[in-house]
């Protein structure tokens, strides 16, 4: 899924937070944005694709997918607190919950924003502010047309990375999800009285979260004598 910042209310972190914006990597100036947000209850939608070249594209694929959304939310706080709260809506994918071969810079940065919100969620309750991180499955969009990808190497064409590029490449791989639906589905969310903090969005997101999440559970259930025995004894 592309990048997307949908600021609701707009996005946050309680840390260090700055009342002027971001400095830079906007074309739009962060405070005029957020101030829309608050007025307006439609936002505009900040779009970014990328897929990893080399060190310069990792550092822009960070700068796009975690970093600018960090900078908008400090930049978002200062307004929210003052007008009593709000609710933020942070667009992952269901790339945040699990990973596809070949994709890894990108669920990087997916992973690393959702644990970013899930820690500014609890920081920012007291305000009255709320999350959203929706995490839609592959959708019907345009965003395959547009990744800048990597020269495939020889190494992986007989790899889960090179049937997965493959399948992207030939347009096999199967996409469920339908645009339209997955914003309405946004924003019953947004404008619902208790939404939840993770909003999985359609049923190739719900499956694959699922049996990571059942995954996971089992194998750390295994590790409960391992993980009991590094405690300090005698306390």
């Amino acid at each position: 899924m592309p990048f997307t910042v949908v600021p609701s209310s707009c996005s946050v972190h309680l840390s260090q937070e700055v009342d002027e914006g971001p400095k830079r990597g906007w074309d739009v100036p962060a405070t005029r944005v957020i101030e829309g947000q608050t007025r307006r209850r439609r936002a505009p939608v900040i779009k970014y694709r990328h897929q990893l070249t080399g060190p310069e594209e990792i550092d822009r694929h960070i700068a796009t997918n975690l970093a600018g959304s960090i900078h908008l939310i400090r930049a978002a706080l200062p307004f929210l607190r003052r007008q009593g709260g709000g609710r933020i809506v942070q667009v992952s994918s269901e790339g945040g919950q699990i990973a596809y071969p070949g994709f890894s810079l990108y669920h990087a940065t997916k992973w690393g924003i959702e644990d970013f919100v899930e820690a500014v969620a609890q920081e920012a309750a007291p305000f009255g502010i709320d999350f959203i991180i929706a995490e839609p499955g592959p959708t019907g969009t345009n965003f395959g047309a547009n990744l800048v990808r990597a020269t495939p190497m020889d190494a992986y064409n007989e790899t889960p990375a090179g049937a997965v590029r493959r399948a992207i490449a030939e347009g096999s791989f199967e996409i469920r999800g339908d645009a339209a639906r997955t914003v309405a589905a946004i924003l019953s969310a947004a404008e619902s009285e208790t939404p939840p903090l993770r909003l999985a969005l359609g049923s190739t997101a719900y499956s694959s979260i699922s049996q990571a999440l059942s995954a996971r559970l089992h194998a750390l259930e295994a590790q409960r004598e391992a993980a009991n025995s590094a405690d300090r004894q005698g306390l």
